[in-house]
């Protein structure tokens, strides 16, 4: 709507808090920024709850990535919840060798269908993709989780200024109602820091 003196448009919803903002520490003094490697297409929207890799001398901060497999794919395209941030040109592993994804389908409105380079070992329903530095056998996960995203950042830029990283959480913290999915290892690598208690 709009009168004479303004244009009204709907903002952003607001979004429930996933912790208690009490309960926690952060990075202050100009915060962390995603660099020219920035590991998500530009123009995502990245939800509070995603955990970071952060490299505290920089103040870089990268996504860490995964996805959750769900029924009626194949271990070379599989199904996986629309709430991803995967790209085409990242590499991905279960429980074999990483392969690389060639493309992602996201016309249907349940799932996206990732068609990878080869086959995917493990790649079946309830299973995570997780991000590998590199395709090929012994996988590494590209980025350790060491910090978490505090707010929603749209539009996600090449050195987007001051993003709103957490470095510790004073409270248990249930990951099953983060917008974007957590895996087991995931979690289990965010509380070895022993600054967070995620499950």
């Amino acid at each position: 709507m709009s009168n004479k003196y303004f244009n009204i448009v709907e903002g952003e919803k607001a979004h429930a808090s996933l912790w208690d903002y009490n309960n926690q520490d952060f990075i202050g003094n100009g915060g962390c920024h995603f660099d020219s490697d920035m590991n998500v297409e530009a123009g995502t929207n990245i939800p509070a709850g995603v955990l970071l890799d952060v490299d505290f001398d920089t103040r870089k901060a990268y996504v860490v990535k995964c996805a959750e497999i769900v029924d009626g794919g194949t271990t070379t395209i599989p199904r996986v919840n629309k709430n991803h941030l995967f790209k085409a040109g990242d590499t991905v592993y279960v429980s074999g060798a990483a392969v690389t994804i060639s493309s992602i389908d996201k016309s249907n409105t349940a799932y996206d269908a990732i068609t990878l380079s080869a086959t995917c070992d493990g790649a079946v329903s309830g299973k995570f993709l997780e991000n590998s530095v590199a395709a090929g056998a012994e996988p590494v996960m590209a980025h350790i989780p060491n910090a978490i995203l505090q707010e929603w950042h749209y539009n996600a830029q090449i050195n987007d200024p001051v993003i709103a990283v957490v470095l510790r959480i004073y409270q248990d913290v249930d990951t099953s109602v983060f917008p974007i999915p957590v895996s087991p290892a995931q979690i289990a690598l965010a509380n070895e820091t022993g600054r967070f208690l995620l499950y």
